[in-house]
């Protein structure tokens, strides 16, 4: 990853704040343990590419691809639209990549947070997670579903 300039993370948290997405999945599935597995998400998109090829440059980090519009609920419409791009990063990017973002996010910094916990209380490869941390995990999910949620909700 590319060193950013105060300037560059104010910016890029502002586009992440407006047009981005942070989050925790549930996969759908269950461990072979019989338990949900969670996965955290973070990206931009946009039909600027050009914008996002800069915040690609800047960080060094992943690449910029199309947006799979297909089986999404716009996808009727997308004949009508123009064409969107996306730039994605996994876990471990995550883990690097949002503790820079964060000073400057308002609108998603609490989701932010919670992102960050979840990957700091990730388990080591090969052992497994004990009841308490899969309890912990699956609040933290519940708490950035209720953060993520569409339209108005008095309760937040």
């Amino acid at each position: 990853m590319k060193n950013l300039t105060e300037v560059q993370k104010a910016y890029i948290a502002g586009f992440v704040d407006g047009e981005g997405a942070i989050g925790i999945n549930t996969t759908g599935h269950l461990s072979k343990k019989g338990y949900k597995c969670y996965t955290v998400y973070f990206k931009i998109t946009n039909t600027n590419k050009d914008v996002l090829n800069s915040i690609r440059s800047w960080s060094g980090l992943w690449q910029v691809k199309p947006q799979n519009l297909s089986n999404s609920p716009i996808e009727r419409f997308s004949k009508n639209c123009k064409p969107q791009w996306k730039w994605q990063l996994f876990s471990n990017e995550v883990r690097m990549f949002l503790p820079l973002l964060l000073p400057y996010l308002q609108i998603k910094k609490r989701v932010a947070e919670l992102v960050l916990t979840m990957l700091g209380e990730r388990r080591v490869r090969g052992r497994h997670l004990s009841e308490d941390e899969l309890a912990r995990n699956h609040q933290l999910y519940l708490e950035a579903k209720k953060l993520n949620q569409r339209g108005f909700h008095a309760s937040i």
